[in-house]
């Protein structure tokens, strides 16, 4: 059975830059037929505790693999291979 990758994304949902950071994830699972688990962080009291500036936020565990600006699929595809 192929393991699960769990991948947390800080934000507001209804963001650009957070939608395009969410469909880089989506996609460069799907490109590599990786196995993602997305987990949104929309929480206001979780939010709280994170920089403005620095949303969206793109972790995997205790890396913040991007923030603010999104990743194109590509880095995405590559920081997954890397995992």
């Amino acid at each position: 059975m192929q393991s699960e990758i769990i991948i947390e994304l800080w934000g507001v949902a209804t963001c650009r830059r957070y939608q395009r950071m969410r469909r880089a994830v989506l996609e460069g699972a799907q490109r590599l037929g990786v196995n993602v688990r997305l987990e949104e962080i929309n929480d206001a009291g979780r939010l709280a505790r994170v920089n403005p500036l620095h949303l969206p936020q793109l972790r995997m565990g205790d890396r913040v693999l991007a923030r603010g600006n999104p990743p194109s699929t590509d880095a995405v595809a590559r920081w997954l291979t890397e995992s």
